[in-house]
């Protein structure tokens, strides 16, 4: 427990349940974003209730060091030996909120009783919160699957193509990108000539590229390229359950540049294209290009500040 209960505030009993899940592995910061419900309400009974919540600390190694008075809780003992004890909260409906909050997605079916004050659907009005801007690097949720401008047989919308904005208040420079399809069959990411996603401005085949817009105004890229050629030249970015690259600097042929963003600039990239593994099984020449439409992406970009520190974001994006 690194912080003290926020469960019971001056009486009140305050229960926010979350949806979803979130996966993170690695060291360093990284954002998750907290989907609140909005104006929905649901009805609690009147009087008095008892709320029971589940908890994994027993009342000696924590809660009877809180500051809930003993009049308004109780706890059970570890009857079933699963280290799992039940935490009794003596409220009524007025003392009572509840709210639901998504994980990286809004909540499915979410729920809040008029005193739920998260998402400004409650009774006191709600706050003036969802007119600030986020912080960090933001996902324009403008993930699209797009046709490379090469000719495999057979021919799919294979690549992605999505954008997002520095909302810190300084630049900040990718140092590394984790590509983690939800699809364990993606297995490769390969382009034999030149991304329309880029206008051809690059002259290489590449499978990722990274476009932003610097102090000046201009353009800048980073890529992470095989050794140009032709489709059947089998060099591919392999894809083994996830994939990290340092666009600008790894790959066969790079740009030598990684990617820094301007405040208030987008980061705009694409990845050509994704392959499943074929019915011929390995080697890589004889996967098929998939149509990324619908299918799940969790993307990481790790990032560094100009005074040395790092941060990253994880985004979970579905193309369109």
């Amino acid at each position: 427990m690194i912080e003290d209960q926020d469960l019971v505030n001056d009486g009140k009993v305050q229960i926010t349940a979350l949806q979803n899940e979130f996966r993170r592995s690695g060291t360093g910061r990284v954002t998750v974003e907290l989907r609140p419900a909005e104006s929905i309400t649901g009805d609690l009974p009147e009087g008095n209730l008892n709320v029971t919540i589940p908890t994994r600390v027993s009342d000696k190694e924590y809660w009877n060091g809180t500051d809930i008075s003993s009049d308004i809780y109780s706890i059970t003992d570890d009857e079933n030996g699963d280290d799992v004890y039940n935490l009794t909260l003596e409220t009524t409906a007025t003392n009572l909120t509840v709210d639901t909050v998504g994980v990286q997605e809004a909540p499915e079916e979410p729920s809040q009783n008029d005193n739920a004050r998260l998402g400004g659907g409650g009774g006191d009005g709600g706050d003036d919160s969802d007119d600030e801007s986020p912080m960090g690097l933001v996902y324009n949720d403008d993930a699209i699957a797009v046709d490379g401008n090469d000719d495999p047989s057979p021919d799919r919308s294979g690549g992605v193509e999505f954008s997002v904005t520095n909302q810190y208040e300084q630049p900040v420079t990718i140092t590394s990108m984790t590509i983690d399809p939800d699809n364990p069959d993606i297995n490769e990411l390969d382009d034999a000539v030149p991304n329309d996603f880029t206008g051809n401005r690059d002259p290489y085949a590449d499978e990722v590229e990274i476009w932003t817009e610097n102090s000046s105004g201009s353009i800048q890229y980073s890529e992470w390229t095989t050794s140009p050629g032709r489709f059947t030249d089998n060099e591919a970015l392999a894809i083994d359950d996830q994939v990290t690259i340092s666009p600008g600097t790894d790959g066969d042929i790079n740009s030598d540049t990684l990617s820094r963003i301007q405040s208030g600039q987008q980061l705009e990239l694409s990845m050509y294209e994704f392959y499943e593994e074929g019915g011929g099984g390995f080697p890589y020449y004889q996967n098929d290009n998939i149509n990324m439409s619908g299918e799940q992406l969790t993307i990481t970009l790790v990032y560094e500040f100009d005074d040395g520190t790092t941060d990253s974001t994880t985004y979970q994006m579905t193309p369109s």
